[in-house]
């Protein structure tokens, strides 16, 4: 390889981390920490790192991002659809962006 080619690599390899950097947070994580903790706790494991058995219901927000499929658009879908197990939780725009931010920053 040529001093060319090299400088060339470097300098190509250098902006790769910033071209795949993970997308921003939709919302602030702490903000849906203390929300999860006033809204999910009481049938959810809040606690980062707290998790339960894949299949148990309901399941540990741990637990949740542990689950590679899990995403911010599928969160949003989940947390704005009425489900049958679940309270009927009104929240704003910004209380589920905080939720998920805080849900996706325990991956």
């Amino acid at each position: 390889m040529t001093r060319l080619s090299i400088a060339i690599l470097i300098f190509a390899t250098a902006f790769v981390p910033a071209a795949f950097a993970a997308d921003p947070l939709p919302g602030d994580p702490g903000e849906g920490a203390k929300l999860a903790d006033r809204l999910c706790v009481t049938c959810h494991v809040v606690a980062e790192g707290a998790r339960t058995d894949p299949g148990e219901r309901p399941p540990a927000l741990q637990t949740v991002a542990d689950d590679p499929s899990v995403t911010e658009t599928g969160l949003r879908v989940f947390l704005q659809t009425p489900h049958e197990d679940m309270p009927n939780v009104m929240l704003s725009d910004a209380e589920v962006d905080h939720i998920i931010a805080y849900i996706l920053s325990l991956k």
